[in-house]
């Protein structure tokens, strides 16, 4: 069980899981702001004695909208990046801030860039998706500051974020592989994109056939409140479908993204496979295993209530025979 701020999950080359709170109020002081919270386990669902489980929030310096985490990714070797109002900033993997990349906006002094959505690619690059302008840039992740700049998207490639509570409060989900593929979700579609080496192309996207009222796109294919999504390398893209109470898996052939697979129903037995609001969702490295991030958040869409999660995470195996999935069932 975690905090119901709980919203990311990710996975490093060793197997290491890394759950992600954006909202954990210290006990001591109730008023105090929302500082994010990273806990650390092995593959087993021990905890990593070598982690420490400390604040994530940038400086408390900042101006105050720059404190909230939006978003993490973790590298293969357990590097952990943050994205947040002032930039991207990097935790090596015992948990210690080394530094941050790309900074305040001097254009607008007293405004931060808003980064929001982030996605880890191929020769240290990292994508950072800023909100307030709807662009792509890119920087070598292995340089601080702003020093590792390479170039920025201008074409608003990865779309409009989701927003199912009418406030932003879901940021953009974005994932990438060592090829340049990077893949995302909006508010109104799942999309794919390129690295061409010199911007981010926009090549086809998922329609997500969803409703703005949150109820609608129920069918196999269809979508309800999509956030969390990753890749497990040979073409699958498994989709954290929360409002449907579901995990589905769509297929990249190259030409177009299509539904392939999913499982998962509305109630709390995990036992039956069983989801309430799946916010995340992270493949182990061998891809036998998934891991799913139900978090504990309450909105609305007009009248109607989106459902509330049990904010904890979900181990289970997946079973293959030569060319699908053909079973799959808790650890």
């Amino acid at each position: 069980k975690f905090s119901p701020s709980v919203c990311n999950v990710e996975t490093d080359a060793k197997g290491d899981i890394y759950v992600f709170e954006s909202g954990v109020v210290p006990s001591d002081n109730k008023n105090a702001r929302p500082s994010g919270h990273i806990h650390k386990y092995h593959g087993n669902g021990k905890s990593a004695k070598d982690f420490l489980a400390s604040s994530t929030a940038p400086p408390s310096s900042v101006i105050p909208v720059s404190f909230y985490i939006k978003s993490m990714k973790v590298d293969p070797t357990g590097n952990i990046f943050l994205s947040h109002g002032l930039g991207v900033t990097k935790i090596d993997n015992q948990g210690k801030t080394q530094y941050q990349i790309m900074q305040r906006d001097a254009k607008k002094p007293g405004w931060t860039i808003n980064v929001a959505g982030l996605a880890l690619g191929a020769n240290n690059k990292v994508y950072i998706y800023l909100l307030n302008r709807r662009i792509t840039r890119v920087y070598d992740r292995s340089q601080s500051d702003s020093s590792g700049y390479l170039y920025s998207s201008f074409d608003h490639a990865l779309g409009s974020p989701p927003d199912l509570d009418n406030k932003g409060c879901f940021f953009p989900r974005m994932d990438a592989d060592v090829y340049g593929n990077i893949w995302s979700t909006s508010e109104n579609d799942i999309r794919k994109c390129i690295d061409s080496g010199e911007s981010i192309v926009f090549q086809y996207a998922l329609d997500l056939k969803c409703g703005r009222d949150g109820r609608k796109g129920s069918k196999d294919g269809e979508f309800s409140g999509v956030i969390g999504l990753c890749h497990d390398g040979q073409g699958g893209i498994w989709v954290a479908d929360r409002n449907n109470s579901r995990v589905q898996k769509l297929w990249d052939s190259g030409s177009n993204l299509r539904y392939a697979w999913q499982f998962g129903s509305k109630g709390s037995s995990v036992a039956k496979n069983q989801f309430m609001a799946p916010r995340d969702v992270a493949l182990s490295p061998d891809g036998k295993s998934i891991y799913v991030l139900e978090d504990g958040c309450s909105f609305k869409r007009g009248k109607f209530k989106l459902p509330i999660g049990q904010h904890q995470l979900t181990k289970y195996n997946l079973k293959y025979d030569a060319t699908k999935i053909i079973s799959i069932n808790r650890e």
